[in-house]
């Protein structure tokens, strides 16, 4: 069964509507869900900040939900491999209407412009919060070059 709003004249309303010229493809949604079903809970992404210091790389991603035990951090080829997943909460005295958070598996990859210290490389999880430092190598941080006089 799915929930709906409804306005007093009975039509859907709420959340879920869109209203002018692409109104209809909140129709088209529904249609394509109740036939094929809500597949949204395989696509769990975490949104990511990356930002350069002139000493590293910090990374930032949303993880609300996941504990440290499910989530993996890795070097591979000089790649940061972040990985994990999303649980599905379960109930089973609940009969679910609409869901509406995405679960599932998940993998971020990033490369970096310079080489990075992999032996530095810290991680925190702070309030559904995962921040990743990468501290560039040695041999990538500015350095002052001194000129000899003769």
């Amino acid at each position: 069964m799915k929930a709906h709003n409804k306005d007093r004249r009975g039509n859907r309303c709420g959340s879920n509507r869109i209203f002018g010229p692409f109104g209809a493809f909140a129709d088209l949604e529904d249609v394509l869900t109740t036939v094929f079903g809500d597949e949204r809970s395989a696509d769990f992404t975490p949104r990511a900040d990356v930002g350069e210091t002139e000493i590293g790389y910090a990374l930032s991603l949303e993880l609300p939900g996941v504990s440290n035990e499910n989530i993996n951090v890795e070097i591979h080829d000089g790649r940061l491999e972040i990985s994990g997943e999303k649980k599905v909460e379960k109930n089973e005295d609940t009969s679910w209407l609409r869901v509406e958070r995405t679960t599932g598996a998940f993998k971020r990859v990033f490369e970096f412009s310079q080489p990075v210290d992999l032996e530095k490389i810290s991680a925190n999880l702070t309030d559904g919060v995962l921040t990743v430092l990468v501290p560039k190598s040695e041999k990538a941080m500015p350095r002052k070059i001194e000129i000899n006089v003769d």
